[in-house]
């Protein structure tokens, strides 16, 4: 199982994803192996279902099955308001990060080998604002812009009470570089207390697009919850996976 957010209009191109992912199943992935075969095969795979999911209220629409000819365009997705609605349930004052893929933040040139809710909160703007000026919404771009000196002073005063991260290793090998590189980073939790009420909707937005270094390799994916919610919620989706 995997996932893969499509912004803005480009939900509209899943179509061609599907056509580059029969490539994949004709291929394979990873390395050949003798185990898969002789001469050695490379790891198989045959995409059975695809289907949207709503990360908020957990509804699902099916695109695709086995067998069909045609791969639906898909008319299930996450609205600005979806984000502001669950901004509101998040407390004002103590919120939970729980990382389910490593964090990797830079700050001033060395990696972050604590959590940093200042640089946390950086990185998200600087990231929502590429994003929004590349894939169709210049204007909410430029106003998320206009905020970010007042975001980043509230973000400064804003102090970890606690976390349970650890650092984790892990290689990621580069075609263009023909050897293994590092996205290793921290995993765990981290509860952050303070003025959070204006930081809360753009938190919510990391959930969506990940904060941090190779977050196209699925680096920097979390979910934010109340400290009370945060123990149960990080038990129940690794008893999931």
């Amino acid at each position: 199982v995997f996932g893969m957010t499509l912004i803005g209009r480009r939900v509209e191109l899943l179509p061609y994803v599907m056509l580059s992912s029969q490539e994949l199943e004709r291929q394979g992935l990873g390395r050949p192996l003798p185990e898969n075969g002789s001469p050695p095969r490379r790891g198989g795979l045959r995409i059975e279902r695809i289907e949207a999911y709503h990360p908020f209220s957990g509804e699902r629409q099916q695109l695709y099955r086995a067998g069909a000819q045609q791969v639906r365009t898909p008319t299930l997705a996450v609205q600005a308001e979806d984000v502001r609605q669950r901004a509101l349930t998040l407390p004002e004052q103590r919120v939970t990060l729980t990382f389910l893929t490593p964090l990797r933040l830079v700050r001033h040139g060395a990696l972050c080998k604590e959590p940093d809710f200042a640089t946390l909160v950086q990185r998200l703007l600087e990231r929502l604002e590429q994003l929004g000026l590349a894939y169709g919404a210049a204007e909410e771009a430029r106003a998320l812009a206009e905020q970010r000196e007042h975001l980043l002073a509230l973000a400064a005063a804003v102090r970890c009470e606690g976390h349970t991260m650890r650092w984790q290793d892990m290689p990621s090998y580069s075609r263009r570089l023909r050897r293994a590189t590092p996205i290793g980073g921290l995993v765990g939790q981290a509860t952050f207390v303070g003025d959070l009420a204006e930081l809360r909707e753009l938190l919510v937005w990391g959930e969506l697009i990940h904060v941090g270094k190779n977050v196209v390799k699925g680096d920097g994916w979390y979910r934010a919850s109340s400290a009370a919610e945060g123990d149960s919620f990080s038990a129940a989706y690794f008893s999931r996976l």
